[in-house]
């Protein structure tokens, strides 16, 4: 497997497609031979009136590329974790409908535009059906920005952020709490005990949306040390109380009357104005 980050500072996506290329070659040669094991093994198949199939399967690459989504999922998601990458969400948010509604945001969050092809808004995914924001942030650099990496994997047809992020949040749900433990192969109902269906477990972590304090990153997890300590940089927040805050950041930094400051994240950090982009 190909090693280092997937964050944007230092995404290798090309050399991971190239691994998995290699991956998928190997996975539908054992497919085929599977299917050729099992059709022929009459003994092992003794409730089938004749002792055989009677079909054949004929689609063996909607099986592979399924299978191949799934594997690929997995791979993503232990990469994820391997380089401390957390899943935040925002509960009961649409992100792009937060730019247009005409709240008084801190920040240009680059949405306003509605979602791609993908369901992504700046760096956010949006779950329509249950109203979540969902994003990735970097616990070694809050900073890290995921909208290309992510874009990048989608086009590439690697994986989608619907199936990394939903899959994660089946496996969190499942296990009862915020995140579940690496697939296996047992299959239960029973809450805390993985399912083959889970092929992500990233960490979910949800915003404190409410509550305006340092100490009041997430509702269901530990607040980390950076959080909204580091003021923001430029000339135009001289003199002026702010706070910098991760890039997939939703919540009163962003969002509250009620801070009496600058907030910034990934394209506000380091530029002479929150809107000139990054």
């Amino acid at each position: 497997m190909a090693t280092g980050s997937l964050s944007d500072s230092g995404v290798q996506i090309a050399p991971l497609n190239i691994d998995l290329a290699r991956i998928v070659s190997q996975l539908q040669t054992n497919i085929q031979n599977a299917i050729m094991q099992v059709m022929s093994n009459f003994s092992l198949f003794d409730f089938v009136g004749e002792g055989y199939f009677s079909t054949q399967i004929e689609n063996l690459n909607t099986i592979t590329q399924n299978v191949t989504l799934s594997l690929n999922t997995y791979i993503i998601s232990q990469a994820l974790q391997n380089d401390e990458v957390i899943i935040t969400r925002a509960l009961n948010t649409d992100k792009n409908e937060l730019q247009l509604n005409g709240s008084a945001l801190m920040y240009d969050t680059h949405c306003g535009y509605g979602y791609d092809e993908w369901g992504m808004c700046g760096c956010w995914w949006y779950d329509s059906t249950n109203r979540i924001s969902y994003g990735l942030e970097s616990q070694k650099n809050m900073l890290d920005n995921f909208t290309e990496p992510l874009r990048s994997l989608s086009s590439l047809g690697i994986t989608t952020p619907e199936l990394l992020f939903l899959n994660s949040q089946f496996c969190a749900d499942a296990a009862g709490s915020t995140q579940g433990n690496a697939p296996g192969t047992a299959l239960s109902t029973t809450t805390g005990v993985w399912n083959t269906e889970c092929i992500a477990n990233v960490k979910i972590c949800t915003w404190d949306t409410v509550n305006l304090g340092r100490e009041y990153e997430f509702t269901d997890c530990d607040s980390e040390p950076a959080f909204a300590r580091e003021p923001c940089v430029g000339d135009w927040d001289a003199g002026v109380v702010s706070a910098t805050v991760p890039a997939s950041y939703i919540g009163p930094y962003l969002t509250s009357v009620e801070y009496q400051g600058l907030g910034c994240n990934h394209w506000g950090r380091g530029r002479s104005s929150p809107n000139d982009g990054w």
